[in-house]
């Protein structure tokens, strides 16, 4: 009899489903990063209408300029458009250029995403690259399957 309890027992935990009310979230997270590592290829091979493609688009991109000595913060909010020209004129003209995620802290709510994305970004001449890690913010939201980007902030680099 406990052979045959211990087996009906065992057999119907077997068959127990786990629910695990973060799975939504998680996969979230995975679509997020995803979306964001699509993202920094389409940056790094330079494909500007994909780059394009990953933001809404009345989406805004902003650079915070650092005080120096008694000059106040400055931030200088563009277009996608803009972004991408100024991209082009700059760090994105040289021979090499390439920026990738290399970590990430994401908060999900519902189909809003907030991202603080650190990067590394190389870009330069052969045998003269100019190389830093910085940190990217992000807004973004679910629309059509996937999450395309609200905002984008970051420092200015010198």
């Amino acid at each position: 009899m406990k052979t045959q309890l211990s087996l009906v027992l065992l057999l119907s935990l077997g068959s127990c489903t786990v629910f695990d009310k973060n799975a939504d979230t998680i996969f979230a997270k995975d679509e997020v990063i995803a979306e964001l590592d699509h993202y920094y290829t389409d940056l790094s091979k330079r494909d500007w209408s994909a780059v394009e493609g990953h933001f809404f688009p009345e989406a805004i991109i902003t650079t915070v300029h650092e005080a120096q000595g008694d000059t106040p913060k400055r931030v200088d909010p563009v277009s996608v458009k803009e972004f991408i020209a100024a991209l082009k004129q700059g760090p994105a003209s040289k021979p090499h250029f390439e920026e990738r995620l290399i970590d990430y802290k994401v908060d999900i709510d519902g189909g809003m995403a907030r991202v603080w994305a650190k990067v590394h970004t190389q870009f330069g001449e052969t045998g003269n690259l100019q190389e830093w890690t910085g940190t990217d913010a992000f807004s973004l939201m679910a629309q059509d399957k996937r999450y395309l980007i609200m905002s984008l902030t970051f420092p200015a680099r010198k």
